[in-house]
């Protein structure tokens, strides 16, 4: 299956929207632990909210542009998304930040939020 160049960049758009958008969640955080006391649970919703919300805009964005299989173009949107994320978190840290579970947890969050964002699109 030959895919053109133009999908491909509108994948990498789509991933890049999605990383801007999970930086201005995580300062948003970030400012609010330094100004209030947030439980540790608030800040935990946060961060998954941020993995799933930014994976559904992620897969929207992959899915708009395409004439058929939007929901596949959104799987792999989220699949890219969850991708960078661990190696970034890899490298960042020298090993896995999470318990295996809880990685396999945001793998299908990342995932299934790219398929329903571009299943919407």
């Amino acid at each position: 299956m030959k895919y053109s160049a133009n999908r491909v960049l509108g994948l990498l758009r789509a991933i890049l929207v999605s990383y801007v958008f999970t930086g201005i969640v995580l300062l948003i955080l970030a400012f609010l632990l330094l100004k209030t006391e947030v439980s540790y649970n608030f800040l935990r919703a946060g961060m998954i909210f941020s993995y799933l919300f930014s994976s559904l805009v992620a897969g929207f964005a992959a899915g708009h542009g395409a004439k058929s299989k939007r929901f596949l173009w959104g799987i792999l949107a989220g699949f890219l998304y969850f991708a960078i994320l661990f190696v970034i978190s890899f490298l960042m840290n020298g090993m896995l930040v999470s318990a295996p579970g809880t990685m396999g947890m945001i793998f299908v969050m990342c995932t299934l939020g790219g398929m329903f964002g571009g299943m919407f699109s």
